[in-house]
């Protein structure tokens, strides 16, 4: 598909002073729609198609038009429609709790839209029309958009102040599928995948993150985005070294003997054997059931793998895929070579399973997962640690637990 000069126009002009933005950006498709429910406006769904009315480019300037952009995108960029899911739940076969959800959806997108908002409003954007943000409902700023949606439906005042159609932004917002939204792999305007689009909102994160260092000119809220975003929650280094501390039932520290060549600052004419530190070997076991929305994929298993590699520097460690079946095993160095397959059921004990079966055996099983999987009461032949968001089910009394938030 041809994409208009407008939308082209105002990608340019967002990037011009936010160049971190750029993959996000180009990962946006757009895709031309006459549905009543996105008159006037765009909406966007989960798979990273932007759908515009024509009249839309018409109606406003190009600074408008990036900033409408860079309003979607952050739709996408903060998880909402995973969020938002998590908070509201799914359609059912009840009418009227069907009715109801609808109602709530509205709500939960003008919340999220009043988070964004300010923000964008922060970094002087501009936007068309009269827009949602916190100040026009009486809410207290820069919170979460979460805590905006439980004080709109005790709010009296109508939900009015929006930039989207009647339909709301789309599923970027609430993860449910428009009537007009394109089937995933449609042959015209294919959608990405899950995997595909975390892997753009971890480089946007990661670039927010270099240009803030680099340059300095990041918005603060967006900075703290990225860091949460990247940063493990689990002191891994101590984690490991515990673990090498069990396994070999030693101190940490010297502990062999090594004829390996010796630093030249140590002198002397005799090579002597030295005392060396064994390194861990870890299995990872990463959790892609369909219970694993984007947000748990992110969080458990790409920023506390990535936590992983760091602390075993250039030792590579076993990467497992699992949902209710292994869908590979790899030797990584960095969470950005782990594949992520599956979707299905979870059952954690085939992988944990496999991961015994390594050769050498592994020092250090990590389990990263929601925690909604049977375990067994027989402990397995490796020690086993499970990261779980916190409150999530009860782990067995031989595994070791940490957990972590959402």
């Amino acid at each position: 598909m041809t994409t208009p000069i407008e939308i082209q126009v105002a990608r340019v002009l967002l990037m011009k002073g936010r160049p971190y933005l750029a993959t996000a950006v180009w990962a946006l498709q757009p895709v031309e729609t006459s549905a009543p429910e996105v008159a006037g406006t765009f909406a966007v769904d989960k798979h990273w198609r932007l759908y515009y009315d024509p009249a839309a480019l018409a109606a406003w300037t190009p600074e408008q038009m990036a900033g409408v952009l860079y309003h979607e995108l952050s739709h996408l960029l903060r998880g909402h429609h995973a969020r938002a899911t998590a908070l509201l739940g799914d359609f059912s076969d009840d009418p009227a709790a069907n009715i109801e959800l609808a109602s709530k959806m509205r709500i939960a997108n003008i919340a999220e839209d009043c988070s964004i908002n300010e923000g964008l409003e922060e970094e002087k954007i501009k936007l068309p029309g009269d827009y949602a943000t916190p100040a026009k409902y009486g809410l207290k700023p820069n919170d979460l958009w979460e805590n905006y949606y439980h004080e709109l439906l005790k709010n009296a005042k109508p939900i009015k102040f929006s930039l989207c159609g009647p339909g709301g932004c789309g599923s970027c917002a609430d993860g449910k599928a428009r009537g007009y939204e394109l089937p995933r792999d449609d042959k015209d305007a294919p959608g990405i995948s899950e995997a595909e689009g975390e892997l753009v909102i971890r480089k946007t994160a990661s670039d927010v993150q270099e240009h803030a260092r680099s340059r300095g000119n990041v918005p603060a809220s967006l900075k703290r985005w990225a860091d949460n975003l990247l940063t493990p929650q689990v002191p891994w280094q101590r984690v490991l070294a515990s673990a090498i501390k069990r396994s070999l039932a030693s101190t940490m520290g010297a502990t062999d003997y090594s004829f390996q060549r010796p630093n030249r600052r140590n002198g002397g004419d005799f090579i002597l054997p030295g005392m060396v530190q064994p390194a861990p070997n870890v299995a990872v076991i990463g959790d892609t059931s369909g219970s694993m929305g984007e947000g748990d994929l992110r969080k458990i298993v790409l920023t506390e793998l990535k936590g992983i590699c760091r602390a075993l520097g250039q030792g590579a460690l076993t990467f497992l895929d699992v949902d209710a079946e292994v869908h590979g095993v790899q030797r990584v160095t960095s969470e950005k070579q782990a594949k992520l397959r599956g979707g299905g059921g979870t059952d954690m004990r085939v992988g944990i399973d496999r991961a015994c079966e390594l050769r050498p055996k592994p020092s250090l099983v990590v389990i990263l997962t929601d925690g909604q999987t049977g375990w067994g009461d027989v402990p397995p032949a490796a020690r086993c640690l499970a990261v779980v968001p916190k409150g999530a089910s009860a782990t067995p009394g031989w595994m070791g637990r940490v957990e972590i938030e959402l």
